[in-house]
């Protein structure tokens, strides 16, 4: 005979060992009748999903972990392991294993016990936190780096000497403490989606000579490259490039600046850039789009609109620089056809509030 769950109006007189027990069972992935015992009694126990979803929380907030684990002599990493499979068993959720661990805990856990687990080594998300770390456990770490993990580095101090080829082979990788990254470790980034370097010591020469590599790469390097940097001249950063300049929804604390990649052979997927210094943060971002990709940097729809037709305006700038440099060398014949379709090309970008003071490009809205 086969026992109906009780109505969400009986459990709120269920004892929290009673809901404790029927929830460990389930974690175990026993599924249950009533059955005679010995005495002719039933016992009834149901499988937590079967239970009403207030019955659900409520059971969740009476349990310790202790109530999950069947190995209290484990370690701490295996404990871990133990209780996410036991979770997967009662909850449904996606194959994504996030994992934060501290590096300064005493011995009680190892970055090679946890990389070295059947169960933890499948994670996707890893976060580093603590005073320092070792080259031993960093490179433990980056030899497991995919192009689908995310690394976050948050300890305070990194060695100063450190170096490793996949430090860079991570999807997104966010390093606080990022004063052993070399300027040339970046010209060989490739593909990725995220890179933050929070602490850094690359002076004004060594980001003039990135930014300079990044616009003229043939390559995608990442789509948006973060750098904790002082106050860089930002009209030295940008000298040489045609584009937009201007600042972005919060005018007080940010530099904007729009252009297109110089690459000549066309393999870049993402070929509008934003060079952007946000003031208050102290923070250098390279941004790398489609060029028919809408830039949205605000919450707020009104200051979105600005940046709408940003990338029409930098395909027509640039085009006006490619007939003015042919002009130069042109006869008076070519000359005059150039400057007329020059001077159309101005009067297009009019229409999008670009004018032109002393040659330099304004443009009205941002």
């Amino acid at each position: 005979m086969r026992c109906s769950p009780p109505s969400i109006n009986y459990w709120h007189t269920l004892k929290q060992p009673l809901v404790k027990k029927c929830l460990r069972s389930c974690c175990d992935k026993q599924l249950f009748s009533t059955q005679p015992t010995p005495k002719n009694e039933y016992k009834v126990t149901i499988p937590f999903h079967r239970l009403p979803l207030l019955v659900q929380v409520q059971a969740i907030r009476t349990m310790d972990p202790k109530d999950w684990l069947n190995e209290p002599n484990s370690s701490m990493i295996e404990n871990a392991a133990i209780l996410y499979q036991k979770m997967q068993n009662v909850f449904v959720f996606p194959d994504n294993l996030t994992i934060s661990f501290y590096a300064n805990n005493g011995g009680k856990a190892t970055i090679r016990e946890l990389l070295s687990n059947p169960v933890m080594k499948n994670w996707k998300n890893l976060n580093i936190f603590g005073q320092k770390v070792s080259s031993e456990n960093l490179k433990m770490i980056m030899d497991t780096a995919t192009s689908l993990r995310t690394l976050n580095s948050a300890v305070e101090k990194m060695p100063s000497n450190f170096k490793h080829e996949n430090a860079f082979k991570f999807c997104n990788q966010i390093y606080n403490d990022a004063r052993w990254v070399k300027i040339e470790d970046l010209y060989g980034l490739r593909d990725l989606i995220y890179v933050e370097l929070r602490r850094t010591l690359f002076t004004q020469e060594q980001l003039k000579s990135l930014v300079n590599y990044w616009v003229n790469s043939e390559v995608d390097m990442f789509s948006e490259l973060q750098i904790g940097t002082k106050s860089p001249n930002f009209k030295s950063l940008i000298n040489g490039f045609v584009g937009l300049q201007g600042s972005g929804p919060d005018s007080k604390y940010s530099k904007l600046f729009f252009t297109l990649s110089e690459s000549s052979l066309n393999k870049r997927k993402r070929t509008m850039l934003r060079i952007s210094f946000n003031v208050y943060w102290r923070s250098l971002s390279l941004m790398a789009l489609d060029i028919n990709e809408k830039y949205t940097p605000s919450k707020n729809e009104e200051d979105n609109k600005k940046f709408e037709n940003v990338g029409m305006i930098l395909t027509l700038l640039h085009k006006k620089k490619e007939l003015e440099d042919l002009l130069e060398a042109a006869n008076e014949e070519a000359k005059m056809e150039l400057s007329e379709t020059i001077d159309y090309l101005i009067s297009k970008l009019s229409e999008f509030n670009v004018t032109f003071v002393d040659g330099k490009v304004t443009h009205q809205l941002f």
